[in-house]
């Protein structure tokens, strides 16, 4: 009788298990991505803030590329 039991209960116990490590991998990914998003802001930050000291724009950026491209 109480092998019936323990067998009854595996297929329980597989799905807990499963359902535990599917868990465990969604909140690692959405947490790695949450961190990635972060340091990704972080480093536009960073390049915007250096090309504010440089004094050079974005915009003005963005405008010398384009206009490069049409003298050549």
């Amino acid at each position: 009788m109480s092998n019936q039991i323990r067998l009854e209960a595996v297929p329980l116990l597989v799905v807990i298990l499963i359902g535990a490590h599917v868990l465990a991998l969604v909140l690692s990914c959405s947490f790695s991505i949450s961190i990635s998003a972060a340091i990704m802001n972080m480093v536009e930050g960073i390049i915007f803030d250096t090309y504010d000291e440089i004094g050079v724009g974005v915009l003005d950026l963005s405008a010398s590329k384009s206009e490069a491209t049409h003298e050549a």
